[in-house]
């Protein structure tokens, strides 16, 4: 703003103008409505365009002082419709580059359509970013087929917007996209540390930063992990094949512990990724035993409930739970189990990522079933919530299911089902 610049009307329009003789007491009720109307208009100048339509007060005074002005004196409440281009001629004779608006805000005391200018920059910024996100999207084979969709879930999720307050997002969305092709490429059952998808800034993507809630908004987006709010960050990316350290995530488990461990009936326990690379199992109670494996925390909560409501009925209850899509380490640690003689009855939710964790726990674990995991069971559990983008993978314990699911269109959950699951539990046994 140069020094001859008005901070109210924002030009120099008023410097020479005689505007005394229109800031009168008696007139503020024309420029109140002129100032109302440029701020709906996000026209600060007000010198053409729609009339503006006021109501005459009742005070005399204030209507007659208004007779220049609109040609007349109107009656009392009468409606007046006030012409721009009649109005800047009458007060240019005050000052030859005066408008409407320069008057209004100066009765006002406030400068005019800052919003709607506001609104404009903003709406710019979102699109400027809505189009270089989704040209950063098309310079990878992975996102590019999806560069449309993805670019709309951010922008339906109000990831575009907040994008577009950032300092500079396009160094932003570049690392993004860069550390979740990434993490798509990523072999089926191989995972990575999350420190090392940027390792010239490894806390760059630690829970809470910007950055590491773009990553995993892109991987929603395109399929890669369920947008399950169930699931705290760690969750969804251990659904994406990341560990976040040695310490905290890996298995929770109760009724089936390490060898040696002692743990009060009923317990759960968390076994860390640090302990589950040396983790050597109990041996199984009898031959055939199962151990079921779940990937909600909320099928484990239901199973310590039973526990804890009446414990020796059902202390055969044994449950673990993933959190998501398990690790290799963590998926080793179940295959142990099995050459020990333990059975392993595995499930997860209906949607791509619940599909992979079966798939890849009965890969690797040959001896293991897929738990509830049949078109009867899909249907059960009432599928509703849309499929994203991504295509379901094959289903090959039940060939049909796949094909079920697509066709209905909708994931389902392993909450839906649980009665089901929690009389498995209690039999040991499934059916």
């Amino acid at each position: 703003m140069t020094a001859t610049t008005c901070p109210l009307c924002g030009r120099s329009r008023c410097t020479k103008a005689e505007l005394a003789k229109l800031l009168v007491p008696e007139l503020e009720w024309i420029w109140n409505a002129i100032a109302n109307a440029a701020d709906r208009r996000g026209d600060p100048e007000m010198v053409s365009g729609p009339a503006v339509t006021l109501k005459a007060p009742a005070n005399a005074s204030h209507r007659a002082a208004a007779a220049g002005l609109l040609a007349g004196v109107p009656r009392p409440g009468a409606t007046v419709r006030v012409r721009l281009e009649s109005l800047t001629d009458q007060i240019r004779v005050r000052g030859g580059d005066l408008t409407p608006g320069t008057v209004a805000a100066h009765a006002a005391g406030r400068a005019l359509a800052t919003k709607a200018a506001e609104d404009r920059q903003r709406r710019a910024a979102i699109d400027g970013v809505t189009v270089n996100f989704a040209a950063a999207c098309n310079k990878h084979p992975e996102l590019g087929v999806m560069a449309t969709d993805v670019t709309e879930h951010l922008r339906r999720t109000g990831w575009i917007a907040r994008l577009s307050n950032q300092d500079d997002p396009d160094v932003l969305i570049a690392d993004a996209i860069d550390v979740a092709v990434s993490v798509m490429r990523l072999p089926e059952g191989e995972r990575t540390d999350r420190r090392m998808l940027l390792p010239h800034s490894p806390h760059a993507l630690d829970e809470g930063s910007v950055l590491a809630g773009l990553v995993l908004a892109i991987l929603v987006a395109a399929g890669r992990i369920s947008s399950d709010r169930r699931l705290n960050p760690r969750g969804l990316w251990a659904q994406a094949g990341v560990d976040c350290d040695q310490i905290v995530g890996g298995l929770s488990v109760i009724g089936v512990f390490p060898e040696g461990w002692t743990l009060p009936l009923g317990a759960v326990c968390t076994l860390p990724p640090r302990e589950l690379l040396t983790v050597s199992w109990s041996k199984p109670p009898h031959p055939g035993a199962w151990v079921f494996v779940t990937e909600n925390p909320s099928i484990l909560a239901a199973a310590a409930e039973i526990v804890a409501s009446n414990p020796i009925t059902a202390n055969n209850i044994r449950l673990i739970c993933t959190a998501g899509n398990p690790s290799a380490l963590e998926i080793t640690a179940l295959s142990r189990m099995a050459e020990l003689g333990w059975r392993i009855a595995a499930r997860a939710d209906f949607d791509p990522a619940g599909i992979r964790t079966v798939t890849t726990i009965l890969n690797r674990i040959p001896t293991a079933i897929a738990w509830k995991m049949g078109c009867g069971d899909y249907l059960a559990s009432a599928p509703t919530l849309r499929i994203g983008s991504e295509p379901m993978p094959s289903t090959p314990w039940d060939p049909c299911l796949a094909a079920l699911i697509t066709k209905t269109g909708c994931v389902a959950f392993e909450e839906a089902i649980s009665d089901l699951l929690v009389e498995d539990l209690r039999r040991g046994l499934p059916t």
